[in-house]
């Protein structure tokens, strides 16, 4: 992953970092992912995260 550096500063994504602090958005973001990627869908859970991936390229930011 392009964000992890040996700086420990730099160890995590900055949105890690910035949930860091605050246990319910933290756990509120992994219960959101999991829905998104967990559940039944007609695409299999390797095209969400190739999805995912791609919008994350057009966004600028790392996945």
């Amino acid at each position: 992953m392009a964000w992890i550096e040996s700086n420990q500063e730099e160890r995590f994504s900055p949105l890690m970092r910035a949930q860091g602090s605050n246990p319910a958005v933290r756990a509120a973001h992994v219960k959101l992912y999991a829905e998104a990627m967990e559940r039944s869908s007609s695409l299999a859970r390797v095209e969400r995260e190739a999805i995912a991936v791609r919008v994350s390229e057009l966004n600028g930011s790392a996945y």
